[in-house]
Formats: C-alpha cells, structure tokens, sequence
C-alpha cells in the first residue's frame, strides 16, 4: 500500500443515473468536470448535464460537463479494494442506538499503474480545488472536490479513495464494479 493514502471530501452518490450521451467503456474510471455557476452553464447548456446532490445542508445543483476531463482506463487499474465504512461511537448506550440506525456506507480504493498514475497527479495539480463527477463506465460513482494534488509513491504507483455515501448499495457496487474481475479485493 502507498505510503500516502488520499480522501476525497463532499457528499457522494453511488450508481447516480447519468445522461451522458456518449459511452464509456465500462472498466474506465473517467473524471468530469462539474460546476455550480448557474451562468456558465445559461451561456452553454448543451455542454452540460444537470445533477441535484443530497448533502448534510440540503440538495445542491451542480451542472457536469458531458466531455470528459480525464479518464483512467482499466489496464492502468492494478487493484480496487472495496470495503464497508466502520461506524464509530464512543460507547455511550444512547448514542449506540443512534449509530446502528445509520446505513452502512463503503469507500473504494484504486490503485494506479504507472505511467497513468503520474497523469492522474499532475490532472489532481492542475485542478485542484475543482469539483469533479467519477464514473466508472456510464455509471456515477462519486462527485468529489480534488482538494489537494495527488502524488505517486516511490514505485511511481498511485492510490486514492472515494467516500461513497448512503446511497451506496452494496448490490449495485457490486454490479458497478464487475468490468474489473480479479482486480476488486472486498473486505
């Protein structure tokens, strides 16, 4: 495992329908630009598509452009471990209560060849700051913000992780990520 382990932040939904309008092969993980500015996108809707994310303070609009900014293909993915999100408490009785009614959520770590992983660092460097929709084939994964750069580890490899949130079903994860058979470790 990669000595620096990087989280992505924002509220994240799993198997979002998206309106692309072209395909993806299905075990690509692609990287599209998504944007708030009710004015750029008035100036050229026909570049975007509209999605409406659940976050802790409401739902949030974000217009997602349907020309992808950067796709990493599955020939670079060397492995993904999926795994369930633990719950944490600190033991109080009341608050035991509270945490087992919270649905169970799943994060997923890619690993990166390279020389794709040194692309995907220096995608992360010039767009930082930026929000962006992953999807996996046609499929969302996640809207993420890459809130710093990302960097490979000494074997020029990769690794980062996608917080999926409750709308993470462990069938369609399952389903979502069957392009990458013998890559997809589940823990």
């Amino acid at each position: 495992m990669a000595r620096w382990l990087y989280y992505f932040t924002l509220s994240f939904l799993l198997a979002l329908p998206s309106t692309t309008r072209s395909a993806s092969d299905p075990d690509t993980l692609t990287f599209f630009r998504a944007i708030r500015d009710k004015d750029t996108y008035g100036r050229k809707a026909v570049k975007y598509d509209h999605i409406v994310i659940k976050e802790a303070t409401g739902e949030v609009g974000y217009y997602v452009e349907q020309q992808s900014a950067h796709t990493i293909p599955g020939v670079a993915i060397e492995s993904i471990v999926a795994r369930k999100t633990p719950k944490y408490y600190n033991g109080q009785k009341e608050l035991r209560r509270a945490f087992e009614k919270i649905p169970e959520t799943f994060n997923v770590t890619f690993k990166i060849k390279p020389p794709e992983g040194e692309k995907f660092s220096s995608f992360t460097k010039k767009n930082s700051q930026e929000f962006f929709q992953s999807r996996i084939g046609n499929r969302s994964l996640s809207l993420i913000e890459l809130v710093f750069p990302f960097e490979p580890d000494e074997s020029r490899t990769l690794e980062f992780t996608f917080y999926l949130g409750e709308e993470a079903d462990s069938n369609k994860l399952h389903e979502m990520l069957s392009p990458f058979k013998g890559k997809v470790i589940w823990e």
